[in-house]
């Protein structure tokens, strides 16, 4: 009846695999205001979410309650399972079948309260706006690939060799809706080759010439749709499968943050 439920009135995003998740996520914090409120102790002064783009060892601090819950489930697990056979196994299966749920909503709370790395300041937005580059006397179609605030990334779909250099200061002339120019100016921070294409990211340091200008830059960012965000979920996916990929995806993220302090480690050596 829940999964017939959720399923119904919740739409193609979510269903009660992922509402365990959420419940799980939310309960160690929401309990004590709960019984506070309960008791008619109210709280008086209300806090608002943090909007800085910086996660530190205090926000780890979260983790806790999810680590411990995690742990105990775990040692239940074995606890419950050590030296059972056969029919035993058995009988203890539906016990076995909600310490593994919890294993698995436990785990995934772990992920979300460790959050993921913020590489920019802005979210960038995929969005795909013509305008061109002047290159000296050359004037080069472009097409962004996405936007933010303060940056912006383009690929030359007619140039397939590389136009500009890092490091170099450029202005990109946009078309912004119904045709209204837009001129923003930046530096050139990095240049990636992707199947052939060459990739410019840019720092930019004005949005526009006026005011006008950078109303309709941030209009062409935020008057549109949240690519990021899914608009179905996909019924053969399951949670293990989510499981698995978070994990395969944490793994490479920390060997790769391992390499790096190995080439750097290894680099001052070297310097020394």
């Amino acid at each position: 009846m829940q999964h017939w439920v959720l399923g119904d009135t919740a739409g193609p995003i979510r269903n009660e695999r992922w509402g365990e998740v959420q419940e799980t996520f939310f309960a160690p914090f929401i309990v004590m205001p709960v019984i506070l409120e309960t008791l008619r102790i109210k709280q008086k002064k209300f806090t608002v979410t943090e909007k800085e783009s910086t996660y530190s060892w205090r926000d780890r601090i979260f983790m806790l309650p999810y680590l411990i819950l995690w742990l105990l489930t775990l040692a239940a697990l074995i606890k419950f399972n050590y030296g059972k056979f056969g029919s035993e196994i058995l009988m203890g299966s539906v016990i076995t079948f909600w310490l593994l749920t919890h294993f698995v909503n436990l785990t995934f709370c772990l992920f979300i309260a460790s959050g993921r790395p913020f590489l920019r300041n802005a979210e960038r937005f995929g969005r795909q706006v013509k305008g061109q580059l002047e290159v000296g006397r050359l004037v080069v179609p472009l097409e962004t690939v996405d936007m933010a605030d303060h940056g912006v990334k383009f690929i030359t779909p007619t140039m397939k060799s590389k136009v500009v250099e890092a490091g170099q200061h450029i202005a990109l002339d946009l078309t912004g809706t119904d045709g209204v120019p837009i001129q923003v100016h930046g530096l050139v921070v990095r240049v990636i080759e992707l199947k052939g294409q060459f990739n410019y990211a840019v720092r930019l340091t004005d949005t526009g010439r006026n005011v006008d200008e950078q109303n309709e830059y941030l209009h062409l960012i935020y008057d549109g749709f949240n690519g990021t965000l899914s608009v179905e979920q996909d019924r053969w996916i399951t949670p293990l499968d989510e499981l698995w990929m978070n994990i395969a995806l944490r793994f490479e993220q920390w060997q790769k943050s391992f390499n790096r302090r190995h080439e750097t480690l290894k680099q001052r050596g070297s310097s020394k």
